[in-house]
Formats: structure tokens, C-alpha cells, sequence
């Protein structure tokens, strides 16, 4: 925010109508120079506020008081796209190109909080799928997740905690349980190298899950 009481007030917490005249910037990696500046309007973005980048899309997304999903879609680089017509649309780089707006659909545990995921071009929010550079949406019927905690993904697969932990593969669309050991209030399922990583971070909850511990998962066939 640019909004002059924002600034006097940068480092406290503020009230987010006080967090007006929002620009979203880019930085150059190495320089720190901008490569672009271009106003949005964020304010309904009143709980949190994601931003994921993927193929040259950068996405915002977050929920009001009514728990309602504004996500919005912007070009992080110069994009020349085809109109409905079929002629060519220069897009400059920051500008929004598809905004979707949703009510909340897990509808428990803080639904209303979840961590978006994209996996190749489908960007994974709540219940819903998006096409990453249209918006289109593409499915609204991901798995259940009951409990607090969060999507995490992998190329092939998603992680979350369904009671216990919860996998989900994209290619078959099946649904695997690791009964007994769920994960902690956020992002505690982590796939990397090969592997699913699960550090213990359920300890102190009042779920009745006894088996606390660590565990790291390697799939049957590495083929």
C-alpha cells in the first residue's frame, strides 16, 4: 500500500481499510531494480494474502470476512495472447488477464485459509482447478480434507491430511490414507528428492492421533 497513513504506520497492524492505493511490483533478482509497477486493487483480500508464480503467470489470492476466494491472474512478463476473434492481444507485463471469485468450499478447519498449489498448468485452490493462464475452471471436486492443514504437491501427486495423511495421484485419481499419523496445522508434508517428508508437528493437539513421529514415504517402484 502507497496509502499515506499505511506508510506512517508501516510495521504495525493496520486495519485493511487503511491498506489503499495497492501496487504490485517486480524486482529484478540480481539488481533489485523494478521492472514493473502497476496498481491493483487487493482489498478484498481481508485474511491473507497468497502469491504463487508459475510459466509466466504470478496469481493473488485470499478470502474477506465472508469467506468468499478472490484469485486473481496476472501476466508476470510481456505475453502476446489470441483474442476470441483470432487476432493477436498485446499484454503488458503486470496486467491482470482472468480474476475468479468463489464462496469457501471446505467449509471447516479454517477452509477459508487454504494454501493454493499449481502443478504444471493447473493452478489447485480450496475444492476448485484453474487453467494457470485462462482461469477456465477445470474441476471442482478435489479430494476431502478433513482436518486443519494444507495442500502441498508434487509433479505426479498431492499431499494433505484427510484425519491422517492424505495422498492423492493426479494420473489415476486415487485416494491413499496413512492411517494413525496425521500432520500439523499448516504445511508439514513436504516431497522432495523422491520422497514425502512428514516431520511430527501434531504434538500438543487434541485430535486422537497417538502415533507421533517422523516419517519419510518412498514409493514401491522408482520406475
Amino acid at each position: 500500500s502507497r496509502a499515506p497513513k499505511a506508510i506512517e504506520e508501516a510495521g504495525g497492524i493496520q486495519p485493511i481499510q487503511q491498506l489503499g492505493n495497492q501496487h504490485l511490483v517486480a524486482l529484478d533478482l540480481e539488481s533489485g531494480e523494478s521492472k514493473w509497477d502497476r496498481p491493483h486493487d487487493f482489498s478484498k483480500l481481508q485474511y491473507m494474502t497468497y502469491l504463487l508464480y508459475a510459466n509466466d503467470t504470478l496469481v493473488a489470492t485470499g478470502t474477506d470476512k465472508d469467506k468468499h476466494y478472490h484469485t486473481y491472474g496476472i501476466a508476470a512478463k510481456e505475453q502476446t495472447r489470441k483474442a476470441k476473434d483470432g487476432n493477436p492481444v498485446h499484454i503488458p507485463a503486470g496486467s491482470l488477464v482472468w480474476e475468479d471469485h468463489h464462496k469457501e468450499g471446505k467449509g471447516h478447519h479454517s477452509g477459508h485459509l487454504q494454501h493454493p498449489v499449481v502443478i504444471g498448468d493447473t493452478y489447485y485452490s480450496d475444492q476448485w482447478a484453474f487453467d494457470l493462464a485462462t482461469g477456465k475452471e477445470l474441476r471442482d471436486d478435489l479430494p476431502e480434507r478433513r482436518g486443519c492443514g494444507t495442500m502441498s504437491a508434487s509433479n505426479n501427486a498431492m499431499f494433505f491430511r484427510h484425519y491422517s495423511h492424505g495422498m492423492w495421484d493426479l494420473s489415476t485419481n486415487k485416494r491413499s490414507q496413512f492411517e494413525g499419523i496425521r500432520s500439523g496445522c499448516w504445511l508439514s508434508l513436504i516431497s522432495a528428492g523422491g520422497m514425502l517428508l512428514a516431520p511430527e508437528t501434531s504434538a500438543g493437539c487434541s485430535c486422537a492421533h497417538s502415533i507421533q513421529t517422523s516419517v519419510g514415504f518412498l514409493p514401491r517402484s522408482l520406475e
